[in-house]
């Protein structure tokens, strides 16, 4: 009965394989590298989520859905408890950013924030004339993760992460 065989064959193979599918790091290999852009000036990036579930020696990292929130500012907020008055406000912009952003905004400082599980983590950045800067967002089970990349530049600064707390 070779029919027997050849399917016996075919689930074996079936399982081996199901070992060698392709790790999906993706969002993570974007998030760590500036955002290319076609808007003149403003704000664009990327949003990965990174699973808390190692699977065959992968801990994938794909392309994420968020809604991210700006507001304008009157200069470069430094604490988290001046950035929980900015968000009791309505945001200048919200947008539902799938994987790839970009907004263009005019030359201001600005908030961004994420929501995360209940939590607001924020970032203060700048716009100048005629330039992109680069605002990476990385979901991890929990935690936001941010990159911040200056306009023309390949390395990345420490983003200062101000956590907000919702007001109910």
């Amino acid at each position: 009965m070779p029919t027997r065989s050849v399917l016996f064959g075919l689930v074996l193979a079936s399982l081996w394989c199901g070992s060698c599918s392709p790790c999906d790091r993706s969002g993570c290999q974007a998030y760590e590298r500036p955002a290319t852009a076609s808007i003149k000036q403003g704000v664009a990036g990327v949003v990965a989520s990174e699973s808390d579930v190692v699977g065959n020696g992968c801990q994938e990292c794909g392309f994420a859905s968020s809604t991210l929130d700006i507001w304008l500012t009157t200069g470069r907020v430094q604490d988290a408890v001046t950035a929980g008055t900015i968000v009791s406000t309505a945001p200048l912009v919200a947008v539902q950013a799938d994987g790839h952003y970009q907004i263009e905004l005019d030359p201001a400082d600005y908030l961004l924030c994420v929501d995360v599980l209940g939590s607001l983590p924020c970032v203060p950045f700048t716009v100048e004339m005629s330039k992109v800067t680069t605002m990476n967002v990385k979901r991890v089970f929990g935690p936001a993760g941010f990159l911040v990349f200056a306009p023309g530049s390949s390395v990345p600064t420490t983003a200062q992460v101000l956590n907000v707390t919702p007001s109910s």
